[in-house]
Order: C-alpha cells, then structure tokens, then sequence
C-alpha cells in the first residue's frame, strides 16, 4: 500500500459558497475517493435545494504534495441559471381528481426551486396509499421556471381481506374487512372491519376524509360496536365519534372530536348502563425520529376529555393523561438506547361511582406494568375485584440493544401507583414488573416479543409471568 495522504483544502466554485464541513470533509482526515464523491454528490444536492437544478460538475483538479503528503482538490460547477418552480403537469391516475394533487404538492408556482419540495411532495402522494409509484421530473429551464411534471400509477383502490390475529391480551383471532380508499376520486377512504377473539368481538365502520377544510386537516366519522370480557369487567358499548385533526409540519398534531356512547357495563364493581358524550382533546408534539423504531428525540401527548352521563347531570368528569416518552443513545451508532416513558392520568369527579369501570385508571397493559393481567392494577375489592382508581403514575425505562440489523436485546423495568383519589395521596401500593424482550427487526419495523414478570404478584389475580407480542418498540 502506498502513503495516506490527508486532505489540506476542499474548495468549490459555484454559484453558492459551501464550507467543506457542509459537505462531509473534515480538513486534515485522510483522503478516500468515496469520500470525494459524496462531497460532489452533496454540492449538487445542496445546489438544487437553493434554486439550481440542472447543476453540474465540469473541472475536477487535485494537487497533490509529496512532500507533505497532503492534497488540496478543487471543484468547478456550473450551476446553470437560477429557477423557480413552474407550472404543473399531471400523467397519470385516471381515476383521481386533480385536486388532491393541488392539496400534496408542497411548492408553490414561482417560488425558487426546492428538491426537499419535490420530495415531499412525492412522500405524500405514496403515503396516500392511492399510487404505485410517484415520478416527479422537472423539464429545461424556461424564462426562470422549471415546468414539472408528476407521473403516477394507481393501485386497486378497493379491497377485501380476511385473515388470522393475535392480539397478547386476547389471544388469537379472526379479523376481515373491505375497503375504498378513494371515495369520489378525492383519496377518502371508507372501510368496515371486524375482529373476533375468545375476549373481545369488534365492528367499525370508518369514513376519512383528508385535507378536510385546508390542506394538512383530516376528517373522521366512526361507528363502533364493541363486545369484551375481561377480568375487571364485561362490556357492551356501541359509539358514534367525530373527530378533526390539524397537522403543523411534521411535529405537531391536534384534535378535537364528539363521541356518543352507550355503555352497559357487568360483572365488575360497579354494574350499570350509561349514556356517555365525551369531547377528547388531543396533542402531540414529538421530535422521535422514527415512529416504530425511535433511538432518539421525544414525544408527549396530552389528552383531555371532558365528559357526561345524560343520566344525571351531577355525573361529569374530566379524563386526563400526559405521557412523555424520551429516547437518548449512550453510543455514536444505535447499538444502546436508553428509552423511558413516563405516564399521568387523572379522572376529576365527584366521586368515584361517577366514573364507569371501563373509563378508570387500571394499569397492566403493554406499555404500563405489563407483567400483570391486563387491566387489573388498582386498589382492589374484598373479592378481590380490581375497582379502578382516578389517578395513575406509571414509568417504564427499557435499555435497547441491536446486537446486529435484524437481532436486538431489551431488558426492561416498569412501576407503577393506581389509587381511587383524583389527587396523588401516596398511600397505595407501587407495583413493580421487569422482564426481556426480544426485537426481530424487519422491513416494516421491529417484531417485539417480551416476556415480564409481575415482581409484586397477587396469587389470586396474576400469573407468574405474560408474553407480549406486536410490531414495533413498546413506545
């Protein structure tokens, strides 16, 4: 092998001016052709974020010293003229109106020539589900205007499907359904979906209507009959939601929504029918850079949900929860993760009867003390009967491990407080659970499959260990 010589300058002549860290090179590192590549691949992207598309490079010179044994190289580019977005030409999709075109495309005509534009817009377009593939070219520069063009091919945009689940709460099961994600050419989906297990028989119908009112504001409509048995009590609900929801770039999410329900409730402390409205409130802000498979970033989700019994105007009550869920490599790369989630819920009420079984704090699902029996985890009866409470505090801290691209380790630890007040008195019992997971990670996200154990067991209620199994990260 020959001498490693290092690089002593980087410099590009183009219409902008790029510092050498901007493009990947760390002066004084030694010097490898990929890394010049990348370098010159990265000019051109930065070129044509900035209003040049048609960029190219034309002279390359590297001087090298052998004395020194360090290389200065030099790029020349002709950045070609200045443009601005033109106008739109659209090929393609025979089946869908032009105006849920208008409502994905992210640049407007006459601003200045953005890449991260047109791949926004083609990000959007597939993620409508409606298209195959998404083409977006751009043609010669004209008077300072680039005319584009979006190419598309269409998918079947109806569907019928049926096949097998398994739910870790309720066990195997059947689940079909049919659907049309392109109502009247607009992109609006209406679907109807069953689930069936041995605990919980499920049937919603949904109809979406996306960019409802402006763009990034979606619509939905659902109607839902509900069956379940579990532990703490048998449920019967059937409800009728609206919900709006407003999405501020890609962090921030809100939504408000009006929920009809009538619920009969057996088998558990407090049996009875009620007639429910709720008004949830809902918001998201988060910084995670993946949504099955975060190594870093936040996310918090605040939800309020004002609701009434038309039974009796006395029984109101305020549903409350935060959850904050944070994520910190201890690595440079993503083979150790820290990843905690802390959890707040509160119901104020004037008193506990006001609240039905199924709308209390019960804790002991996948995410909050998942080594006990699913919806158990609250002060209990003298049948030992689990009654639900009005606050919870909860906190999982899980360390994450990619042993290699597909295998990963994840030992974790939750604990956890239910008790009947609206108001932390600090009197019940904190229940702890730990465990391993297992991560098989795919295509479409990690395969999670866990095993925990309740370290604070109560033989009459919980098994001595639970298996959960989903796809994607606990949080």
């Amino acid at each position: 092998t020959g001498a490693v010589y290092t690089i002593e300058s980087f410099e590009v002549a183009c219409a902008n001016h790029f510092t050498p860290e901007e493009l990947g090179i760390k002066i004084g590192d030694p010097m490898t052709t990929l890394k010049v590549l990348n370098a010159e691949q990265k000019v051109l992207e930065l070129l044509s974020e900035c209003g040049y598309p048609g960029s190219k490079i034309i002279d390359e010179q590297y001087i090298a010293d052998y004395k020194t044994k360090t290389i200065a190289i030099h790029l020349k580019v002709d950045s070609g003229p200045e443009a601005n977005f033109g106008s739109t030409t659209v090929i393609g999709a025979p089946h869908i109106q032009k105006e849920l075109f208008e409502n994905k495309i992210a640049w407007e005509e006459g601003t200045t020539y953005d890449t991260r534009l047109v791949d926004q817009t083609q990000k959007k377009l597939l993620d409508t589900g409606l298209f195959s593939s998404v083409i977006i070219t751009h043609e010669q520069e004209k008077d300072g205007r680039v005319p584009m063009k979006i190419e598309s091919m269409e998918t079947k945009h109806k569907n019928i499907n049926i096949g097998a689940s398994y739910q870790t709460f309720f066990g195997p099961g059947l689940t079909f359904g049919w659907e049309n994600r392109n109502v009247s050419g607009r992109g609006r989906t209406l679907s109807l979906k069953g689930d069936v297990t041995a605990k919980n028989h499920t049937g919603t119908a949904l109809f979406f209507v996306p960019d409802c009112g402006r763009v990034d504001q979606d619509f939905a409509a659902q109607a839902q009959v509900m069956q379940e048995a579990i532990v703490t009590y048998h449920e019967h609900s059937y409800s009728i939601t609206n919900r709006i929801e407003r999405r501020i770039d890609t962090r921030y999410r809100f939504a408000v929504g009006l929920k009809v329900e009538r619920l009969l409730v057996s088998n558990s402390v407090s049996n009875g029918t009620f007639t429910l409205t709720e008004t949830p409130l809902y918001f998201r802000y988060s910084s995670a850079n993946n949504l099955l498979d975060p190594t870093r970033g936040a996310t918090l989700e605040v939800v309020a949900t004002p609701a009434m019994n038309f039974s009796s105007f006395e029984k109101f009550y305020l549903a409350t929860s935060v959850s904050y869920a944070f994520y910190k490599q201890a690595t440079s790369s993503n083979f150790f993760v820290f990843a905690n989630l802390i959890t707040l819920n509160s119901i104020w009420s004037a008193n506990l009867n006001s609240v039905p079984v199924p709308k209390r704090v019960l804790g002991g699902t996948d995410e909050l003390l998942r080594g006990y029996k699913f919806k158990t985890v609250s002060p209990l009866h003298h049948d030992h009967k689990p009654i639900g409470g009005r606050f919870g505090l909860f906190y999982t801290l899980e360390a994450r491990f990619r042993l290699s691209h597909t295998i990963g380790v994840v030992p974790f630890f939750d604990i956890g407080l239910v008790e009947l007040s609206p108001f932390p008195k600090w009197h019940e019992k904190w229940y702890k659970s730990a465990g391993i997971g297992f991560r098989y990670f795919t295509f479409m996200g990690p395969i999670r499959f866990d095993v925990a154990f309740p370290l604070d067991r109560r033989k009459h209620i919980d098994s001595w260990y639970r298996l959960l199994v989903s796809i994607g990260q606990t949080f």
